[in-house]
């Protein structure tokens, strides 16, 4: 884990250099070369070299987009509660503070079980919350 303050000091001070044209070096002000230094600020902390995938699959915590959709905003400060309802008519309560992009699940189901999300049913008990998550940039794909 490292701390932020050390990568946006530097990510300003190349951002200057380069909008002041304070780089000496011609290749680094050409017309490609901005974007290059965005990029590795704003997309190179996960980063993943295409030929160490081996296989993508959709992940089991994840919700179809077309049910993520169904998702109200929050139901109370902070909170955002629905209920899923699953292939089988079963539903289960699903809670989180701020991200729906992955949830646990209860028992034996996964994210593309659900076939409707009820937006602001309250919940009952147990409550599947969010799961962590983080986003990888990967080029060539």
């Amino acid at each position: 884990m490292k701390r932020t303050e050390a990568q946006v000091d530097l990510a300003l001070r190349r951002f200057a250099e380069t909008r002041d044209n304070g780089v000496t070096d011609p290749s680094m002000v050409s017309p490609g070369y901005y974007p290059t230094i965005v990029k590795s600020f704003v997309a190179s902390g996960n980063r993943l070299a295409i030929n160490d995938v081996s296989e993508i699959e959709p992940s089991p915590y994840a919700l179809p987009p077309d049910r993520l959709a169904e998702i109200g905003g929050e139901t109370r400060m902070g909170w955002t509660v629905f209920a899923c309802e699953m292939d089988d008519g079963r539903e289960f309560s699903f809670g989180t503070r701020w991200a729906v992009e992955f949830f646990e699940m209860p028992d034996g189901y996964t994210g593309d079980r659900v076939v409707r999300v009820i937006s602001g049913r309250n919940e009952t008990s147990p409550v599947y919350r969010e799961r962590p998550f983080f986003t990888c940039f990967v080029d060539g794909l």
